[in-house]
């Protein structure tokens, strides 16, 4: 009797003093922490949505990767800055020889807030994203005309809204950038006329992250 109850003590202490389970290896192939920062400068061709004409466009895009979605949502700051132009000609018999040409050239500098999502993890090497907000846009028209000496100019600020999305290509410690954006405000200027200063920029650019 007195060897089953030292049995019966013993076994449970025994397994208790069997080594836990180590725990498993780390699986390969994880995906790499995730960039916090991202500055993209970039250039292309700005199509405007009015009679203005098509013009060479720059920007410069500063991302913020937040927790949100496991890094894949990022609020942004998007400048960019073009000055199309437009040509035409005013019939009018009070003018010497009863025309006159003139030229109207917009200076746009766009300030938008971006909040994007990108469809693919942070190491990847193929990254498609979207994006919307609203933008600000400084409108100043210059009117040159050959009836009169001198310049007519007018100014205004507009809101509106930009949506962006492109692709992002892995190269070397960053991204090459191409995207294809679309802005739009409202302008109403006195040389102008009720038009828009919308436009639809192709450009390709690099992003690089921290």
């Amino acid at each position: 009797m007195r060897n089953l109850a030292l049995f019966i003590l013993l076994v449970p202490a025994a397994a208790s003093a069997q080594p836990a389970d180590s725990p498993p290896p780390p699986a390969s192939g994880t995906t790499p922490a995730p960039w916090s920062v991202a500055i993209e400068p970039r250039v292309g061709a700005s199509i405007a949505t009015s009679k203005l004409g098509p013009f060479v466009i720059g920007g410069l895009q500063v991302d913020v990767a937040t927790p949100v979605a496991n890094h894949r949502l990022l609020v942004g700051l998007d400048l960019s800055f073009t000055r199309p132009s437009h040509d035409g000609t005013v019939m009018d018999p009070r003018l010497p020889g009863g025309e006159t040409s003139y030229t109207i050239k917009e200076q746009e500098l766009g300030i938008a807030v971006l909040a994007s999502y990108r469809f693919a993890d942070a190491g990847a090497s193929i990254v498609p994203w979207g994006g919307v907000g609203p933008m600000i846009h400084l409108l100043e028209s210059t009117e040159t005309t050959m009836a009169a000496p001198g310049d007519n100019t007018a100014q205004s600020t507009e809101f509106g809204v930009e949506a962006a999305g492109g692709v992002d290509l892995k190269a070397g410690p960053g991204y090459v950038a191409g995207d294809v954006r679309f802005a739009y405000t409202k302008l109403d200027h006195t040389i102008t006329g009720n038009t828009n200063a919308g436009k639809i920029a192709i450009a390709l650019g690099y992003r690089l992250v921290f």
